[in-house]
């Protein structure tokens, strides 16, 4: 199964809060090359991690409206590919 959050949308959601890797690490309890390696998906935080990340100030918030507007962005795609498709008239 393909993950909804990838290790880049950590990196972005922590570089749009203006925080550097090491105060992120500290606050959720790894060091700065874990959290690294997340954002460049070598490795995926457990639950615990993840949940604590979570609950730091403003990041739901930020991945809530991101996942939201990616989510619009697919539905849009595919209405326009169903419309296109309804257009073509077969040979």
């Amino acid at each position: 199964m393909k993950h909804v959050i990838t290790g880049s949308d950590l990196k972005s959601l922590r570089e749009k809060l203006g925080l550097k890797q090491a105060y992120v690490a500290d606050y959720i309890g790894v060091s700065r090359q874990t959290l690294g390696n997340w954002e460049n998906e070598l490795g995926d935080p457990s639950s615990v991690k993840f949940l604590k990340l979570l609950g730091y100030p403003n990041y739901l918030k930020i991945l809530a409206s991101e996942l939201s507007q990616r989510f619009q962005d697919k539905a849009h795609l595919r209405r326009n590919v169903v419309t296109f498709r309804a257009s073509v008239t077969p040979y």
